[in-house]
């Protein structure tokens, strides 16, 4: 969860965001509340199985301005400057350049990415933290 960029003034009742690697959904309904019956989210990953989680989550909340569905490649399916904000977590094995190219695609002017990664440093040898060190360079 983004705790910091959640409760940022970016985040704007009426908002359009993505929430891409979105997994159980999350991240997308406290997105869904603070954009408010206006605003729109749309929840996307990989794994037709978080994706269910996602959507039990959202039948159990009663929230109705989400929508889960899956990414398909690395294509995502929405029209051009579609987004006010883009939540990405968790989505960093995939191929970066083609991540922020599609990122950049479905941004309107004047939006809003939040990256993040969970990361357990601790558990981490210098190599693999070398490598996210030069992920985000």
């Amino acid at each position: 969860m983004f705790p910091t960029c959640l409760s940022t003034p970016r985040f704007r009742p009426g908002s359009i965001v993505l929430d891409l690697g979105c997994g159980a959904g999350i991240d997308s309904l406290i997105a869904a509340n603070k954009t408010g019956p206006t605003g729109r989210v749309h929840g996307v990953d990989f794994s037709l199985s978080m994706l269910s989680h996602a959507r039990a989550g959202d039948e159990t909340a009663g929230i109705e301005n989400v929508k889960f569905r899956e990414a398909e490649g690395q294509r995502f399916p929405f029209s051009d400057g579609t987004f006010d904000v883009v939540l990405v977590n968790g989505i960093f094995n995939l191929n970066r350049h083609d991540i922020f190219e599609e990122l950049a695609r479905v941004i309107r002017p004047g939006g809003v990415v939040y990256c993040g990664e969970i990361v357990l440093n601790e558990f981490m040898d210098d190599e693999e933290r070398a490598g996210l060190s030069n992920w985000f360079s």
